[in-house]
């Protein structure tokens, strides 16, 4: 025994069965965006990433004028700073004056923070292991001498701080007035400010050092920086695959239309048959009667099994007289309800095809007979039913087509009236079944009108041509109307197998 799938296997089901629907929206992001990245990724121009690193120090300035307070770390205090001074204007000409380049054609520079360590990266993208190197060596040899320049610049800065700080000592221990505690404090500041001085005017060379230093001089890359061929393809397969199935499932949401035998079933109607497509270039006139004209076709063979279908669905239904009908017109109800006419009256029932659109009648041009006298014509003026019924050439002995005859003013009252009625019941002594096509349910109320006097209708759907909405309101319609619906034909369905209908005979007479 089988094991019941579970509600996620269903609901997997569901959205493969749509994605398999809507192939074309997946395959297009799929194949598209891995060419696209491969095409950028192939031309892009080889980058070579080259990183020099500098360590910072506090300056010996900042150590005299701070006592020699405990440096809780450069870059927690000044990093912002540090990396402006780095990337600021004067920094750029001087590098640009050393390269010998334009200001504006400097190679990308990037400097940050190397971890938690007071070191900083600058990092250069060139197009050349050379030049990569080159530069990233230049910037940071640059950022140190600006860095020095400006140590340099505050020692004078901080001796003047510091001799002013030992003056007010000095004056404090004349103030002092001969407490020996407090003299002895004083002494002791005069004595560290006197050494921080000492140290600045003897050590300069010092603060000059200790402001920064290169650490790792930058080497010529070997390997680009360039994401590889592989890697790109590989996430854009990914980004491929999740946009194609976005694409896909937002197609089938986006899309009212009924495309397979899956759309009918979840709008709960039975389906009597698919007709597949047809290739292109061959004509409606052709279509409406190769079931007479190829019978071994498999185009034939469709509308046979769609006749078995409607003799089983009838079972419980003494069916004399079947209406075929769409939601809307061009959807294929005058193909089919004569290719019907034709199968039926091919199993040895005699048939009577009547056209009852009498709107926008197709009959018969399809069977090669003239539109008057027909159906209204006999209603109208009591035409004799002989008189309007007339054989397709070359077509089954037991089927007869009644065209539409002369346009009435108002098809729908002439439809209602109770000369019609008569006239259907006369057509039902006459023959086994009666085969009304007629106009479509939406635009007009025709069909509606015809659907007490017959006793089933089928429905025409075109595949990607017919709305959900129109059909279930088609639907609505008829079964308020009173009518008996045996269930619905898909027509002109996508299908790989169309290409194996044999056209020798198309356009020819049997």
């Amino acid at each position: 025994m089988s094991a019941t799938p579970s509600k996620h296997e269903s609901e997997l089901g569901a959205y493969v069965a749509v994605l398999r629907r809507r192939w074309v929206w997946v395959a297009i992001p799929l194949l598209l965006i891995p060419l696209l990245i491969a095409i950028v990724t192939i031309t892009r121009p080889d980058v070579y990433v080259a990183t020099a690193r500098v360590l910072l120090r506090a300056t010996a300035a900042q150590e005299a004028v701070d006592d020699g307070a405990t440096n809780t770390g450069l870059l927690d205090r000044s990093l912002e700073n540090e990396i402006s001074l780095a990337l600021s204007d004067s920094a750029r000409l001087s590098v640009a004056e050393r390269l010998n380049a334009p200001v504006d054609d400097l190679p990308k520079i990037d400097v940050s923070r190397d971890g938690r360590a007071d070191v900083l990266r600058f990092s250069v993208r060139e197009r050349t292991p050379v030049a990569a190197a080159a530069a990233a060596n230049v910037w940071a040899d640059t950022y140190v001498e600006l860095k020095q320049q400006e140590a340099e610049a505050s020692i004078t800065g901080a001796i003047e701080r510091l001799t002013a700080r030992l003056d007010d000592a000095r004056d404090r221990r004349t103030a002092a007035d001969g407490d020996a505690g407090q003299i002895a404090v004083i002494d002791a500041q005069i004595a560290s400010l006197t050494d921080s001085i000492v140290r600045l005017d003897l050590s300069g060379e010092l603060a000059l050092s200790g402001t920064a230093r290169v650490i790792t001089v930058a080497n010529e890359p070997v390997n680009r920086a360039n994401a590889s061929l592989t890697r790109n393809l590989a996430l854009a397969l990914i980004a491929g695959a999740l946009l194609g199935v976005a694409a896909g499932l937002a197609a089938e949401s986006l899309d009212r239309t009924i495309t397979d035998e899956g759309d009918l079933e979840r709008i709960g109607v039975v389906t009597l048959g698919v007709v597949e497509r047809l290739p292109r270039g061959v004509s409606s006139e052709h279509l409406e009667r190769m079931t007479l004209d190829q019978p071994d076709s498999r185009f034939a063979d469709s509308h046979h099994k769609i006749r078995t279908a409607i003799e089983f669905a009838s079972l419980g239904i003494d069916l004399q007289a079947l209406a075929v009908t769409s939601a809307n017109r061009a959807e294929g109800k005058t193909t089919l309800a004569m290719n019907l006419a034709i199968a039926m009256a091919s199993s040895g029932k005699q048939v009577v095809l009547a056209d009852a659109d009498l709107r926008r009648p197709r009959i018969n041009e399809a069977a090669g007979i003239a539109r008057t006298p027909g159906l209204a014509d006999s209603v109208l003026s009591s035409a004799r039913l002989v008189d309007v019924a007339r054989p397709i050439e070359h077509g089954p002995r037991d089927l007869v087509v009644i065209p539409s005859g002369t346009i009435p003013p108002n098809p729908a009252s002439l439809i209602s009236s109770a000369p019609f009625a008569k006239l259907t019941s006369e057509l039902r002594s006459e023959c086994d079944l009666v085969v009304f096509d007629t106009p479509p349910v939406l635009p007009v109320a025709d069909a509606l009108a015809l659907s007490p006097l017959v006793d089933a209708i089928v429905v025409v759907v075109e595949a990607h041509q017919t709305r959900r909405p129109d059909l279930e309101r088609t639907l609505d319609l008829l079964q308020k109307a009173g009518a008996t619906v045996l269930g619905v034909v898909l027509v002109n369905v996508k299908g790989g197998k169309a290409a194996n209908y044999a056209y020798d005979a198309v356009g020819t007479s049997a």
